[in-house]
């Protein structure tokens, strides 16, 4: 539980202002871009599923091969061998973002979220923007209720993502514990 409180901290000081990538450098910021100005549920729903392919993108055989094992084995409920082929690819390619949290996901699967944590905090700091990684650590924080963490880690999310519902519910919801109620 102490990791997990130091772990938030680690995250919420890699925070997303500190990220600035420029157009050239960065084939994301179009994407954050028409994210951000979308109107209208497909629109949305049309740049998170492109920003999510380009989290997803490798070109390579072997992580390619490896990854796609790993989701299968994650689809069938088979986390050891999911989190087997995911650590071979970290370990090929550490800054490979997508790989850290399909190994999140395993972890919070397994209700292991230290280490879920952990990987959280490689993936925000290779991608701060990494609104799935924001919304993965404030549920962990909600579930172990560490409720100023959770709102934290939301209010990250939406500031890459404001188009995310449930985060702008859960905002809504965890604001009097976190903030006070008025007199």
């Amino acid at each position: 539980m102490k990791f997990l409180v130091l772990a938030l901290t680690t995250l919420l000081a890699a925070t997303v202002s500190n990220a600035s990538p420029t157009e050239n450098s960065d084939p994301l910021v179009s994407l954050f871009e028409e994210l951000v100005a979308a109107d209208g549920e497909f629109e949305i729903f049309s740049a998170e599923t492109r920003i999510r392919e380009r989290w997803a993108m490798f070109d390579g055989d072997t992580v390619t091969l490896l990854m796609e094992r790993g989701r299968i084995a994650y689809a069938q409920s088979e986390y050891e061998i999911a989190e087997g082929h995911f650590t071979d690819v970290a370990q090929l390619e550490p800054n490979f973002v997508d790989v850290w949290f399909q190994l999140a996901n395993v972890s919070k699967q397994t209700d292991d979220y230290d280490q879920a944590a952990r990987y959280l905090r490689t993936v925000v700091t290779l991608e701060p923007r990494h609104f799935d990684a924001w919304i993965m650590l404030a549920e962990i924080m909600t579930e172990v209720g560490n409720k100023n963490a959770a709102y934290k880690a939301y209010q990250q999310a939406l500031e890459v993502h404001p188009h995310l519902e449930d985060a702008k519910l859960a905002i809504k919801a965890l604001r009097p514990d976190v903030e006070g109620r008025g007199i």
